[in-house]
């Protein structure tokens, strides 16, 4: 069973003219910690959007590893996709909601509103 956990390959993505991505190759090992630094405009939130599902890529795969360790590809375009197999995003500030608490803004897309209480306990214990 290999380590590596997730690998983006070849990620590539352009807006018109503009390239946010180009052909980004990126691994992840089990049990490592890896933060994106760069200046605003430079393709971290493109890269993570796309990792995500958020955004498609024009070019390159996203490799995710199954509960064998077998990296598999994850299929473009589909949050629900990633938070399957283990991806989640939290969002810069200002796209949080405000009014509600961090383990609301980090369940927002993943729960239904109307589960009861006892959902949040679940949710903060998978969190936690």
């Amino acid at each position: 069973m290999s380590d590596v956990v997730l690998r983006l390959a070849g990620i590539t993505k352009r807006f018109a003219a503009l390239v946010a991505n180009d052909a980004i190759d990126l691994e992840l090992r089990r049990g490592q910690i890896l933060a994106l630094l760069g200046e605003n405009g430079a393709g971290k939130t493109t890269l993570m959007s796309i990792l995500f599902g958020h955004y498609l890529a024009d070019a390159g795969e996203v490799l995710v590893a199954d509960a064998a360790g077998v990296l598999r590809p994850l299929p473009p375009g589909s949050p629900h996709a990633a938070l399957g197999a283990g991806i989640g995003m939290v969002h810069q500030h200002f796209t949080l909601a405000g009014n509600l608490t961090a383990l609301d803004n980090i369940m927002l897309g993943t729960e239904p509103w109307w589960w009861p209480r006892q959902r949040r306990q679940a949710a903060r214990a998978r969190l936690e």
